[in-house]
């Protein structure tokens, strides 16, 4: 995981809020998921995601 995101979940987390830190397939070390770029490339429309 990222020092930098680490860092932010607990200053955050000291005020009160809830933080989730999140490392997505291919990042990192964690290994590239077939389709996983495929998947990226594909677009939507913000007003279909809005409907």
């Amino acid at each position: 995981m990222y020092p930098r995101l680490v860092a932010r979940a607990r200053s955050v987390a000291t005020h009160g809020f809830s933080a989730v830190c999140v490392e997505l397939p291919g990042a990192g070390d964690w290994p590239r998921l077939p389709g996983a770029e495929q998947a990226r490339e594909v677009t939507i429309p913000l007003h279909v995601l809005l409907q």
